[in-house]
């Protein structure tokens, strides 16, 4: 029968894989789908709306977050582990993450700033009900940004795979089946 202390940290080495999991599956999802689907709009101001609406759900509400945790329980679980369950794998899995959020930080985050703030005359409309917004904005530059920022996350999405597929071997090798789950 294993310890308290041994179902703790397998559960929390299968849970923060598991986040790692679905984290790589909202970065492929987003670039994939929501960039591919944002790119059909209509109009660039639109797109552009589309853009910086989104990129605030999945960025602040779901990715930052779901980076952070795994990373920081990864890191725990190797410091409070008995040196016969500190794997490398550990420090490999929370690495990785870590180094994709500041890929975010350094990379990503100033393109989302470009595409979402490009000028324009929001909800303005001229003498002829035409809206000057859809003038302002040109939709060669904002298709090219969003495909810029759409290979950017993608590869993003890469360092966070790397990782889970590190934490499944990882888990794999310290015999998580044992554990009884």
């Amino acid at each position: 029968m294993p310890s308290c202390t041994a179902i703790t940290l397998a559960t929390l080495k299968i849970g923060s894989t598991a986040a790692l999991g679905i984290l790589t599956g909202a970065h492929l999802a987003f670039s994939l789908s929501t960039i591919q689907a944002i790119l059909t709009l209509p109009s660039a101001s639109h797109a552009r709306h589309a853009f910086a609406t989104t990129l605030t759900t999945h960025t602040n509400l779901l990715t930052r977050p779901l980076t952070v945790i795994p990373t920081l329980l990864l890191t725990a679980t190797y410091l409070v582990s008995p040196s016969r369950l500190r794997h490398p794998y550990l420090l490999m899995a929370a690495t990785l993450p870590g180094l994709s959020l500041l890929y975010d930080c350094g990379v990503l985050a100033p393109m989302e700033v470009a595409i979402s703030n490009r000028p324009g005359g929001v909800g303005v409309v001229d003498d002829e009900g035409v809206d000057v917004e859809d003038l302002d904005v040109n939709g060669e530059v904002v298709r090219g940004d969003l495909e810029r920022y759409r290979k950017g996350n993608l590869v993003k999405a890469g360092m966070v795979a790397v990782a889970f597929l590190v934490g499944v071997v990882g888990n794999w090798g310290d015999g998580w089946v044992g554990y009884g789950f």
